[in-house]
């Protein structure tokens, strides 16, 4: 696995476990972690997009959308997005398009 790869696992495990929590810090008996996650991700950064996300968006535009579709859809466009392009509110309206409308 790179590097990269390992960094975005890492961090996306941590931010889950967070989540997890309900807590919108890590508690102080765990702030050692803190240490190692600065060390690994030293130099990366990361975007993150989120399930809202897909909600402003299509409130915005014209049609009805399935929200219970938005968990999908925010997987498959992270997972099939073309690097060189990135995901954008254009991609997001794009991947609403295609497999969030009411049939």
């Amino acid at each position: 696995m790179t590097s990269n790869r390992l960094k975005a696992r890492l961090c996306a495990k941590i931010i889950e476990m967070v989540y997890q929590a309900g807590k919108a810090t890590i508690e102080r008996e765990n702030w050692a972690i803190l240490d190692v996650i600065e060390e690994v991700l030293d130099g990366s950064k990361a975007v993150f997009w989120h399930v809202e996300d897909l909600v402003n968006v299509a409130d915005k535009m014209e049609g009805q959308f399935d929200p219970s579709k938005y968990p999908m859809i925010l997987d498959r466009m992270i997972a099939e997005h073309d690097a060189s392009k990135g995901i954008n509110w254009t991609v997001i309206e794009e991947y609403l398009d295609r497999y969030g409308r009411v049939q």
